[in-house]
């Protein structure tokens, strides 16, 4: 994850290793740490960028969640949004545009040995 204040200046990197889980679920578990984390810096306003064009669209309502482990992981999403009184925007854009976040992710697996 890498936190950007809205000057675009970087506040905080970090990686972590979210345990097993599918790619889709390992989105949704890499979004609510983002929240908790934005929330705690004291952010309100969210943009969120992502190269999952499945997070996105369901997160947007373009996409029905069917998948019952990813509606649970989507209505945490939710309560966290309210809890912090979180504005969020979520954006698609091309994996090329996110190489940093992807190798964070790399290195927690390979630290977690998977």
């Amino acid at each position: 994850v890498l936190i950007y204040d809205a000057d675009g200046d970087l506040v905080k990197k970090y990686h972590k290793f979210l345990g097993q889980a599918t790619n889709n679920a390992a989105e949704y578990r890499a979004l609510l740490s983002c929240l908790e984390e934005v929330a705690t810096l004291g952010g309100k306003q969210v943009t969120i960028y992502s190269d999952s064009q499945l997070l996105v669209r369901q997160f947007n309502g373009e996409y029905r969640i069917k998948n019952k482990a990813l509606k649970k992981l989507a209505e945490k999403v939710r309560n966290t949004i309210a809890r912090h009184g979180l504005q969020v925007e979520m954006v698609h854009v091309p994996r090329s545009e996110t190489k940093e976040a992807d190798r964070l992710a790399n290195i927690s697996l390979n630290l977690a040995g998977h």
